[in-house]
């Protein structure tokens, strides 16, 4: 499949609502330059194209999840620091290093290894198949952690999944976005490579960054320097105009049903990219998409034609525009749509409809 450019997004000024002329793109190559140096903590407990077959997992085997040491949510430099900061991916056994209670990581990494299967057996997830996994703290308030996958031959990232901690006392875990390529979310890098062409980073290279998460388009590093903040999108590590009550005005969704135990991937197909600002059909008053129920937007896809998302998850300062590309379809009947930003990130339809329209 081949690579996606980074998506044009375009905040608005941090002033007043967004103008189409004064919108201005600003995209970082996702070039990973220098690790993040972090400071392990310990962690008490796991946080609360066309149709493809369906084919029986019997007989087939795939590698153990990898007992990483867990980033805490926030990460940290300062120049007496140990030089590099991805913790070590080690193997499982007795002398791996568990976070929080043995049975409930067991279950988690069951869990994941479960839905990788699923999606790995589609060939552009095929290199999801070996990769070794590293689960962090997504952030504050979440009840979730991040997998990002490594190809342990490339040394190169090639997707992530957030993984939601189910609330209740039957416990269990929930499928939220997950997405593909060398940019996953949150990649440290990507962040470093903003701050410093940004001239953000002081001569004495201290900083102190935090995963802040609501949601796929409520995501961001919050990063501390000196006695300034800044806020990064945790995707593109772009910088938004935020502030902490800008941040709070992003909604809590509702939870999204995940895909059940023993569900597999009934159909996927992944278009083309293309320019979201070629058209913008949102500021020149077109009518949105229908998008319930979905077929409007399922067809269009299928017949190759443009599908806009937009969305202002703050309201004025910071308008999305992501072009969707394709889908991925579940037998339970969720269906997850492809949108390309950085590589593509698959969100549930369903969650779309609370964060956004649907554009031609």
């Amino acid at each position: 499949m081949p690579k996606n450019p980074a998506t044009p997004r375009r905040p608005a000024t941090a002033s007043g609502p967004a103008s189409a002329p004064g919108k201005t793109l600003r995209a970082f190559a996702a070039i990973p330059l220098v690790l993040a140096t972090a400071f392990s903590a310990p962690q008490n407990e796991i946080p609360p194209v066309g149709m493809a077959l369906t084919v029986s997992t019997a007989g087939l085997s795939y590698p153990t999840l990898a007992s990483a040491a867990p980033l805490p949510a926030s990460v940290a430099r300062s120049p007496g620091s140990p030089s590099g900061g991805s913790p070590v991916v080690v193997p499982e056994g007795p002398a791996s290093r568990e976070t929080g209670p043995a049975g409930r990581h067991q279950e988690l990494r069951k869990q994941v290894w479960a839905w990788i299967d699923a999606l790995a057996r589609q060939e552009a997830f095929r290199r999801w198949t070996a990769a070794e996994i590293r689960l962090d703290p997504l952030g504050p308030g979440t009840h979730g952690w991040l997998a990002t996958l490594t190809d342990p031959d490339a040394g190169e990232p090639v997707g992530y999944l957030v993984v939601y901690a189910e609330e209740g006392p039957e416990g269990g875990y929930r499928l939220g976005e997950y997405g593909l390529g060398s940019s996953p979310l949150f990649a440290e890098p990507v962040a470093l490579r903003s701050l410093r062409e940004n001239g953000l980073l002081p001569p004495s290279g201290e900083y102190a960054m935090t995963r802040v998460y609501r949601h796929p388009l409520a995501a961001a590093w919050k990063v501390r320097v000196g006695g300034h903040l800044h806020w990064l999108d945790a995707k593109t590590g772009e910088e938004l105009p935020l502030d902490d009550q800008a941040w709070t005005r992003a909604a809590l969704p509702a939870q999204i049903p995940s895909p059940a135990p023993g569900e597999r991937v009934s159909g996927i197909l992944l278009g083309e990219p293309f320019d979201p600002y070629a058209r913008l059909p949102w500021i020149m008053g077109e009518a949105p998409l229908p998008a319930d129920p979905p077929q409007t937007i399922l067809e269009r896809l299928r017949e190759g034609l443009p599908v806009r998302f937009v969305s202002e998850p703050f309201g004025d300062p910071v308008l999305y525009a992501l072009p969707v590309v394709g889908y991925v379809a579940w037998t339970g009947g969720r269906i997850d749509l492809a949108l390309d930003q950085f590589g593509l990130r698959f969100v549930p339809l369903d969650l779309m409809r609370e964060l956004g329209k649907f554009y031609k």
